[in-house]
C-alpha cells in the first residue's frame, strides 16, 4: 500500500473528488480551525500553548499519545496567527498520516518536536518537526492539493520562515524554521510576575 503522496497510475487517473467528500473535508478543516480558535478564546487571544494545540489537532488519535505519537518540546506559547496556521498544518499532516501514512497501520509512529534552538550563527530560531516512521513506503506525488498548500505555502508565508516536506521512503518529514519573533508570543506581565515568584 502506498502513501497519500503516491502518484496516480497513468492507467488509472485519479477521480475527481465527489461533492460529498469535498463537503466532508471542508467540514473537517473548519473543525480544525475551530479547535485552534477555542484554545485562543480560553487564553483571551494572548497566544496558545503549542503542546495543547498539537494535542487538540490530533485528538482523534489521543489513545496513541505517549506510545505511537510522541510530542517533545518545552512550554511554548505561540501567537494567535501562528497558532491558527500551525493548527491547520497539523490537521492536514494528521489526516494524511491516519489515512495513508504512519498512523494507517498498527505499528507506525509520529514524532513531533518543537522549541527554540540556535542556528549555525548562534541566532535563535523557532523549529518544529513532524517525522513519521513505520508506515507504508512513501512515494512523491505528481500533483498537489489544498492540504499541500497549507502544509508548505501557508505556513511559510504566515511564519515568514523556511518549510520543507521530505518524501523519504521511510516516512514523511515536515520541518519548520522561523524567527521566534514571528511565532512566539511575548510574555505577558502576569507571566513575568509569576516567573519571578517561582
Amino acid at each position: 500500500m502506498c502513501s497519500p503522496w503516491c502518484a496516480p497510475s497513468p492507467a488509472r487517473p485519479r477521480a475527481r473528488i465527489s461533492p460529498t467528500a469535498f463537503a466532508q473535508r471542508f467540514d473537517q478543516r473548519i473543525a480544525a480551525l475551530g479547535a485552534s480558535h477555542d484554545l485562543l478564546v480560553q487564553n483571551e487571544w494572548r497566544g496558545v500553548d503549542l503542546e495543547a494545540l498539537t494535542r487538540s489537532q490530533l485528538a482523534h488519535f489521543r489513545d496513541l499519545f505517549g506510545s505511537r505519537i510522541e510530542i517533545e518540546g518545552s512550554r511554548t506559547i505561540v501567537k494567535p496567527s501562528a497558532g491558527q496556521t500551525i493548527g491547520m498544518a497539523l490537521h492536514e499532516l494528521a489526516t494524511n498520516a491516519g489515512k495513508y501514512g504512519a498512523l494507517s497501520n498498527d505499528k507506525g509512529k509520529v514524532r513531533i518536536a518543537f522549541g527554540v534552538r540556535p542556528d549555525e550563527n548562534g541566532a535563535p530560531r523557532f523549529e518544529m518537526d513532524w517525522r513519521e516512521s513505520g508506515g507504508p513506503t512513501v512515494v512523491p506525488p505528481r500533483r498537489h492539493g489544498f492540504g499541500h498548500m497549507v502544509i508548505l505555502q501557508m505556513v511559510k508565508h504566515s511564519l515568514g520562515g523556511q518549510v520543507t516536506l521530505d518524501y523519504a521512503p521511510a516516512g514523511i518529514a515536515w520541518t519548520v524554521s522561523a524567527s521566534p519573533e514571528n511565532v512566539i508570543e511575548p510574555p505577558q506581565e502576569a507571566d513575568r510576575e509569576f516567573e519571578k515568584r517561582a
